[in-house]
């Protein structure tokens, strides 16, 4: 019987984090159940194993087989494991699914991608990174309309393509369509990982439209992406919760049917 590989294509801002950070932190418990997290330099079965994102993105510069990488790797680790996860957000990005020619037919492959609305992506995008930079909403809508931005469908129709053996998995990021009501036990069951509790942290939490108006007309207390994040980490331990929600209802009507 073929191992199993689960690769999760996490998009940005599409509960990516949530994910990898309850994948990091039981890692080890999941080595005990024969789950096995692959993390930086495609190592794996040793408590927490780090992100792959930069190992990745380095072996894509160098436009190396990821697949023959991967499949090396599994083979010469621990018999112990019959399942094997990989989380990264990059890996939606451009070639990576070509890299990954092949890995279909070495073991038994399931894609699992998360998407979420685009305008509430855009919203959630433009709190990220662009408000540090003073971009206003609008310049910012305009651009990744002009360039068809963000491209769940294409991306994962890359993957399909390159690895025609495999099972493509996409889910709708809204409580009401996941299992559990949350990104982490939908995945442990789109995963078929049994008997782990965790508890739920949210992570990049959107805020009230005229907090991030106000962030945005005082962009210079910002410094750099680290900072950025830190910054509204520190934000949400002090702002009241009802001021931390979705803002769909910044993009109004004509942005909406644009984005449609």
């Amino acid at each position: 019987m073929r191992k199993k590989l689960i690769i999760h294509a996490g998009f940005p801002k599409c509960a990516s984090t949530s994910i990898q950070r309850f994948l990091n932190n039981r890692a080890q418990d999941l080595n005990s159940s024969s789950v096995a997290v692959i993390g930086d330099r495609f190592t794996y079965g040793s408590g927490k194993i780090g992100s792959p994102i930069w190992f990745l993105e380095e072996k894509r510069k160098g436009g190396e087989k990821l697949a023959e990488l991967l499949e090396n790797a599994i083979m010469k680790g621990s018999e112990s494991f019959d399942k094997y996860i990989i989380s990264s957000e990059n890996l939606n990005g451009e070639r990576f699914a070509e890299l990954f020619q092949g890995i279909d037919r070495s073991f038994d492959v399931s894609v699992v991608f998360y998407i979420r609305p685009q305008q509430s992506w855009l919203i959630s995008a433009w709190k990220q990174f662009e408000i540090s930079r003073g971009k206003d909403l609008s310049t910012f809508l305009d651009q990744a309309i002009n360039r068809s931005y963000p491209r769940f469908l294409k991306q994962i129709c890359e993957w399909e393509q390159n690895l025609p053996e495999a099972k493509i998995i996409v889910k709708p990021l809204h409580s009401k369509y996941l299992f559990g009501g949350s990104p982490v036990t939908d995945f442990c069951k789109v995963s078929e990982i049994e008997g782990f509790d965790y508890d739920e942290v949210r992570v990049n939490q959107s805020f009230d439209y005229s907090l991030l108006h106000l962030l945005k007309e005082n962009s210079h207390v910002f410094g750099g992406q680290k900072k950025t994040n830190w910054l509204f980490k520190k934000l949400s331990l002090v702002i009241p919760s009802e001021y931390q929600k979705t803002n769909i209802d910044m993009v109004n009507r004509e942005y909406q049917e644009r984005i449609e």
